[in-house]
């Protein structure tokens, strides 16, 4: 059993229950035919000895969630969702209860907690190793070492988003620190050394929520070790033996002075990332969560109907930004299950809060230890949960849950039993559990196989094999058809057929049922293939409520309501495109016919009276209205970029020159990078461009494109090469099914960096 946990918990950890786990069809058929067998095994033992069947201080509530969960699928908005939900939490519930009647074994009890510090140690190197590559390659591309940024090119090893490795840091080392706690020097100096590497795991992921969060569980702790004599006593036994002992003293002086270094080479990036900005993101998604609660307060939309509905629900002056969750436990909470998983929500809280206070209570010191570990992992993960979500992602979810399990599983036996209720007594329990276990793994199962032959066709597509995407694409709608990226896909596949009657169709399906722009802005190219003009403009209009935001619909808007005759439409659709993207202006496209040139200058005219008056001057310049844009830069926040870019993009050579010196001498300062990418692309000098928009991308992970010129593709292309913001992980992150990188049917304009 141990050699088995030994291969099924790292592959946990680092693959099926990591970004590529979740996201990944056939490793989600994978991770499930490890669940039923690791669950198989257990409901058989369960069935045969009774001590095998689940008793935990926790069930209570964790039945009291999952009928909640139930509740709320069968009364969803989006029941096929839902569902795929309720199985995984049933799963995620079985596997927390298996884990505390492992901790129960004296053989297990000691082994699994150990594996706490051996992953805190493997991720936290491994993330450092990978950030120190990035800054590496960026100093190559600056020409000298000099302050790096934070988080470079988004850096997450696998866990999909820099925050999502501090969390799993965090959780783990609170874990080590009851694993290693007890006398001794070399126990001390591993505490000191894995706070240490938190500590720079924290300042080097740059996640401002992941900062708040460790600064209310130290506040947490601090308050509880005052309040505690025991823990008084121990933190002061710890300090005289660190005072007595001279290398202890070395080792930690060592410490503070590394520490004080990093502190100082990475204080502009803490400072550039603290004002970075992104609330009013956030601020949008608990606004549509509230809309949505409004919507459903007793029992919520449903589980997973957040982020199905968040486009449905999000307002044209609210920003549409594609992401797999609320960035909010509690409101996604309110949203998704309304006001009755809110209070059960609080009933496990107070559940858990039981059993930690317990724990830091017991006359046991390592049971103490534990209640330590279970009460910073819990405060750090609420606290960081009321700006980001892990509640998706198992490789976060099992560290949360080690400090707790492993109280549940000392917790004393007699008081665990009134609390079981009938899965402790006969076998009926173990075949109810069963049941459920039996249900949830085969339903999964039955949903992933449609799955796979989506990726089939969405492979096919990606490869420019239209041809052979058609066929997996029938069969995944035929297999699973409450699935939006299927029929997404499919409508792509038939519109590359020509049978645009039933890509209207697929369209339409996903357009009514999703908002999403993209479907809506097919759709409308459909209609007008099919020479329904009038319903073409309608599906135009439904497109460009949020649509407005990203180029990459808003420019194939505009040019499909020129087709369309509708002047006001493209005006509108091509003038919010040069707002959200003025390089556009300088698109030779423009002139290729008189339409075109009309209408941008309604357009620009538009976007010159709408766009923020510190960027105007960029507009006016890529224009080509070098006198305007040089009158408009005393509103720019950096009058001397802005005087430098006029100049060099009239080609003056020494103004071109400084630009570029003054890069090399700003590589932090994302305005001066996309200059100097712009100025070196606009004048064909390729290997300086993409230097600019590398150092760019490594300075802030996706702006490369900021610092390149976007443009009106003349042909199109396979693989990922759209540009202007196009809604590409709508299918992965929405629903955990991609659709081909290529979005748009090939009658609709297409932009692409350049």
């Amino acid at each position: 059993m141990w050699v088995a946990l030994l291969l099924l918990i790292p592959y946990l950890e680092f693959v099926g229950g990591a970004w590529f786990g979740l996201y990944l069809a056939p490793l989600r058929v994978a991770s499930l035919a490890l669940i039923a067998g690791v669950l198989g095994a257990w409901i058989t033992a369960m069935w045969r000895d009774a001590s095998w069947r689940p008793r935990s201080a926790l069930l209570p509530v964790i039945v009291l969630a999952l009928g909640s969960l139930a509740l709320s699928t069968a009364l969803s908005r989006h029941p096929r969702i839902s569902l795929e939900y309720l199985a995984y939490a049933v799963i995620l519930a079985s596997l927390y209860l298996l884990l505390v009647r492992l901790l129960r074994m004296p053989f297990l009890a000691h082994r699994i907690p150990n594996l706490a510090v051996v992953f805190a140690l493997v991720v936290a190197v491994f993330f450092l190793v990978a950030v120190g590559s990035r800054w590496a390659q960026w100093w190559g591309l600056v020409g000298h070492v000099t302050f790096p940024p934070l988080r470079p090119a988004s850096e997450s090893f696998v866990y999909g988003n820099p925050s999502s490795v501090l969390a799993v840091v965090v959780l783990f080392v609170a874990s080590s620190l009851a694993v290693i706690k007890g006398p001794g020097i070399a126990r001390v100096g591993l505490a000191l050394a894995l706070l240490a590497m938190m500590a720079t795991v924290a300042l080097v992921s740059g996640s401002r929520a992941g900062w708040l969060a460790i600064g209310a569980t130290a506040l947490v702790l601090v308050v509880g070790a005052v309040v505690d004599t025991g823990a008084r006593a121990g933190i002061g036994a710890a300090i005289a033996r660190v005072r007595t002992s001279r290398a202890a003293t070395t080792v930690l002086l060592g410490l503070a002075a590394v520490a004080f270094v990093v502190g100082i080479a990475l204080a502009p990036g803490v400072i550039r990332r603290a004002l970075e900005g992104g609330d009013e993101i956030r601020a949008g998604f608990v606004i549509v969560a509230l809309h949505m609660f409004y919507q459903s307060p007793i029992v919520g939309t449903g589980p997973g109907t957040w982020v199905a509905d968040r486009v449905r629900f999000t307002q044209p002056d609210l920003v549409d930004y594609y992401i797999p969750h609320a960035h909010n436990v509690y409101a996604q909470t309110l949203a998704e299950l309304g006001l009755v998983g809110a209070i059960i929500g609080v009933l496990v809280v107070i559940a858990i809060a039981r059993l930690i206070w317990g724990g830091l209570g017991s006359a046991d010191a390592t049971r103490r230890g534990w209640g330590w570990a279970a009460l910073a992992a819990t405060t750090y993960f609420a606290a960081h949960s009321t700006l980001d979500f892990f509640m998706n992602m198992p490789a976060i979810l099992f560290p949360l849950a080690l400090p707790i399990a492993v109280l549940d599983a000392t917790a004393a036996a007699p008081t665990i039993s009134k609390r079981t209720g009938s899965l402790t007594r006969g076998r009926s329990g173990a075949i109810a559990f069963g049941v459920v276990v039996v249900a949830a793994i085969s339903g999964l199962v039955r949903l992933e196989i449609a799955a796979i032959a989506s990726q089939r066709a969405v492979d096919a597509a990606n490869l420019g094999r239209w041809d052979a995407a058609l066929e997996p694409a029938h069969e995944a709608v035929a297999s699973d058809p409450d699935m939006p990226p299927y029929h997404f896909t499919l409508g792509l596949a038939l519109s590359r057929a020509g049978d645009h009657a039933g890509a209207e169709r697929e369209f339409r399906a996903v357009a009514e049922g999703t908002d999403l722009p993209e479907a809506w802005l097919n759709l409308a190219s459909e209609l007008a293939a099919l020479g329904r003009n009038e319903e073409a403009v309608g599906a135009l209009e439904r497109a460009l409520r949020l649509g407005v935001q990203r180029p990459a619909v808003a420019m194939p808007a505009g040019e499909l309501a020129l087709r369309l005759g509708s002047e006001g439409h493209a005006a509108q659709a091509f003038g919010a495109a040069l707002i959200r993207s003025w390089t556009l202006a300088a698109d030779p496209w423009w002139t290729t016919s008189r339409a075109r040139g009309q209408a941008f200058a309604s357009a620009f005219r538009y976007a010159i009276d709408q766009i923020a008056p510190a960027n105007a001057w960029e507009l006016a310049l890529m224009a080509g209205d070098s006198d305007l844009a040089s009158a408009l830069a005393g509103a720019s926040s950096n009058r001397a970029l802005a005087d430098l870019a006029i100049r060099a993009w009239d080609r003056d050579a020494q103004a071109t020159a400084d630009l570029f010196a003054g890069c090399a001498a700003r590589p932090l300062e994302l305005g001066w990078l996309t200059w100097c990418g712009r100025i070196a692309g606009r004048d064909g000098d390729v290997r300086a461009a993409a230097k600019y928009r590398l150092t760019a991308g490594l300075t802030l992970g996706g702006e490369e494109e900021s610092a390149s010129l976007l443009r009106v593709a003349g042909t199109q292309e396979s693989g990922r090469w759209m540009s202007g913001g196009p809604a590409e992980f709508w299918g992965y992150y929405t629903y955990r099914r991609p659709t081909p990188w290529d979005l748009l049917v090939p009658d609709l304009v297409h932009l692409v960096t350049r």
